[in-house]
């Protein structure tokens, strides 16, 4: 099940059609976020961390999107889905209402559910084989930090990743900065220092970065 502006439907749905701005123009914007069964890590973050993207892209934040109400419909998917109590992660997108030219500042809203395996945030070990991808690169600037559905350099990324047998690529940006990985957000550890790639050079921005950063500044 799926929840799109706050009915719960079967995740086979017609419920978008070809004039779609998400499908068009990738003009959507999401946010994931971990439950852990008990609880929705991070919310307010994420809750913040969606509207401050919804402002720079000038969407409209509806009166309803309230932490509580966002909240509430989240869990509602979760137990829609029988996650309830489960460890999973929920999305939430938004994406403009508009016809196929003209953008407008409305939105409509929908929440995806799928279980996880392991709790929330556990870390790993291993190897991981990578190159750089060179073919195209990513735009600088903060506007592409930000959790957009214009992937389409990520997806070729992708493609190439998996045809050259890699677990993964390093991408770089129009400043041929290191911004990131396949998988998002990267860190450097050298030492006790702790580097990423900063939003300015249009490195992603999360919830979980913004947290790591914050226990290395409080550790340090």
């Amino acid at each position: 099940m799926v929840n799109f502006n706050g009915d719960l439907l079967p995740e086979t749905s017609h419920f978008a059609n070809h004039t779609h701005r998400g499908l068009r123009y990738g003009d959507a914007l999401s946010e994931p976020v971990r439950y852990t069964g008990q609880e929705l890590l991070f919310w307010e973050d994420h809750y913040f961390s969606l509207m401050a993207g919804m402002r720079q892209l000038r969407m409209e934040i509806p009166m309803a999107f309230t932490p509580e109400y966002l909240q509430e419909q989240i869990g509602n998917t979760l137990r829609a889905n029988s996650l309830d109590g489960k460890s999973a992660e929920a999305t939430l997108t938004v994406v403009r209402r508009g016809g196929p030219e003209t953008a407008g500042h409305t939105v409509d809203f929908l929440i995806e559910t799928e279980p996880l395996e392991t709790v929330p945030y556990t870390s790993g070990s291993g190897t991981f084989r990578a190159d750089i991808y060179k073919d195209y690169l990513l735009p600088s600037g903060s506007l592409w930090a930000l959790s957009h559905h214009n992937r389409l350099i990520e997806v070729l990324a992708g493609i190439y990743t998996r045809e050259n047998g890699w677990d993964t690529c390093v991408m770089l940006n129009d400043r041929k900065e290191v911004v990131q990985t396949l998988e998002g957000v990267l860190f450097l550890r050298r030492g006790h220092v702790l580097k990423t790639p900063g939003p300015s050079g249009g490195a992603p921005e999360c919830v979980l970065k913004m947290k790591l950063e914050g226990m290395v500044r409080k550790d340090g």
